[in-house]
């Protein structure tokens, strides 16, 4: 009797780590506090392999990062506690209108199936006229030119997906060279 209930245990104790690890965490911030919920809009910053990673560092010229991750989160460029995760995402609720905000992005690119490369670009901005009630998502894409130069250009994508993704704009990023 004793053994099947340590046998259950242990499957338990499995479970809830395969569980807690397989997590998504959520980041929301709304940013200003004096605007009405009519008045906003979101954007999604969705940490996805194929449409980037992002950490977002500020918004209308003031620092936000601490406002949003907190503390204890230290800023890395890694996976793992300090750094992001497959599938954290970012939400922030911004007044409509004309806002700007600036975030980091990582991005990675499969050469072929077999060489996986990632490109980095800090403090990206971006800058848009944001309409109440809609939702909008933040994605990264990489392009590799098939010129003689073989140049690899790195772009930030903004969709609207109140209803359906739709590209509203997309720029292209200077990459970092870590």
């Amino acid at each position: 009797m004793k053994k099947i209930r340590k046998t259950q245990v242990f499957f338990i104790i499995i479970i809830m780590i395969l569980v807690s690890s397989c997590s998504t965490t959520t980041y929301s911030l709304i940013v200003d506090e004096k605007s009405y919920p009519e008045q906003t809009a979101s954007v999604l910053f969705n940490n996805k392999t194929i449409a980037g990673w992002f950490y977002v560092l500020g918004w209308n010229n003031t620092d936000i990062e601490e406002r949003v991750y907190g503390k204890a989160r230290k800023y890395s460029w890694g996976y793992g506690p300090n750094g992001y995760s497959n599938w954290d995402e970012t939400i922030l609720i911004v007044p409509d209108g004309n806002n700007r905000i600036i975030f980091d992005m990582t991005i990675s690119y499969t050469d072929s199936g077999t060489k996986t490369t990632e490109y980095k670009s800090r403090n990206i901005v971006l800058e848009y006229n944001f309409a109440a009630g809609k939702q909008y998502e933040v994605r990264g894409r990489v392009d590799k030119s098939k010129s003689i130069l073989l140049t690899t250009k790195i772009f930030a994508q903004l969709y609207d997906i109140t209803s359906e993704a739709v590209l509203l704009r997309e720029w292209n990023v200077p990459r970092d060279f870590l």
